[in-house]
């Protein structure tokens, strides 16, 4: 099974977009991490620079994946060669 840990540091005030652009600007840009930003106390909104959105969604694809893969081996016998397999995932990723 994998286990991920996530560390979130960036929590700020809501108040923050309009008070500090420029500073979450630069928080955003040179760290890569999302922002949570809070109501009354509580989270309630994220941003991400759009760089690490996209990796993020390339991330939670790949853990999607493995863990249907994971379900998939628990439900069969069935196990595949590593060369055949790289053999048709590169053949898949040239046809697209």
């Amino acid at each position: 099974m994998i286990e991920v840990m996530i560390v979130i540091q960036n929590i700020r005030p809501v108040s923050d977009l309009r008070n500090n652009w420029n500073e979450v600007d630069e928080v955003l840009a040179n760290t890569g991490e999302p922002i949570i930003f809070t109501k009354n106390g509580y989270g309630k909104y994220v941003l991400f620079d759009t760089e690490a959105y996209k990796q993020h969604q390339i991330n939670t694809e790949i853990y999607y994946n493995l863990k249907l893969a994971e379900q998939e081996e628990l439900l069969t016998n069935e196990r595949y060669d590593g060369v055949e397999l790289m053999s048709e995932l590169i053949a898949e990723l040239e046809n697209r």
